[in-house]
């Protein structure tokens, strides 16, 4: 079973793939894919690669940046975790280091943007122990729960910073609000640690459950 490049044209790439069809129908199944997790992977590590710089100095805000060389860095997509080669760009003073590959292709933190909403979308529905079950199931792709946790913060934190600066227009209502009502519900908080000495402790062994309140507002 393997899957490569037999021909590149531009934009476009031409693959060629091999599968073992033998045994059952669930075996041929898994087998068909695996091929296409193998082929998803190779032409996302091509198309990421489009997004690379030649290794030029570039100048960002009046400073020059100058590439460190072709570094490997393993990035998240859909199919599996592949390795790509890309330009990491430092000031000749040494400090912090500016990947361009990853702004252009929209990468979020390690993985790529489908990868991304693929995550934010199953995490958002069900427990990341059932996303990472799904993924193996479902998708054939193996996932680490941390990994997608990690992925669904980023993801989030992305939005929660834009959300700062979008604004949204009031829906036109076809009747007037009569009445608004303001609702308190009852619930369980579980509360981790008391201040002591203006610290707060945090350990599992201090967590208790208290009951709560809940605002909830209706028309």
């Amino acid at each position: 079973m393997a899957s490569k490049v037999i021909d590149r044209d531009g934009t476009t790439i031409k693959l060629e793939v091999t599968i073992d069809i033998a045994g059952s129908m669930l075996q041929a199944e898994d087998a068909i894919l695996e091929a296409l997790n193998e082929t998803g992977a190779i032409a996302t590590e091509e198309a990421i690669q489009r997004f690379d710089t030649d290794g030029s100095p570039i100048v960002i805000g009046g400073t020059k940046w100058y590439s460190k060389g072709h570094l490997p860095k393993a990035y998240h997509t859909p199919y599996k975790d592949v390795s790509v080669k890309r330009h990491v760009y430092q000031q000749s003073g040494g400090g912090s280091t500016f990947c361009p590959m990853e702004q252009q292709a929209r990468i979020m933190g390690t993985a790529t943007p489908r990868f991304a909403r693929m995550v934010s979308n199953k995490m958002a529905r069900i427990t990341p122990t059932e996303v990472v079950d799904d993924f193996e199931q479902n998708h054939g792709r193996h996932c680490v729960k941390a990994t997608l946790q990690d992925v669904g913060t980023y993801v989030g934190s992305v939005l929660e910073s834009k959300e700062e600066n979008w604004s949204y227009a009031a829906p036109k209502l076809d009747v007037e609000v009569a009445t608004v009502g303001v609702g308190v519900d009852g619930t369980c908080i579980m509360i981790c640690g008391k201040p002591t000495g203006g610290r707060l402790w945090r350990a599992r062994s201090r967590c208790t459950t208290r009951r709560g309140s809940v605002c909830t507002p209706f028309m």
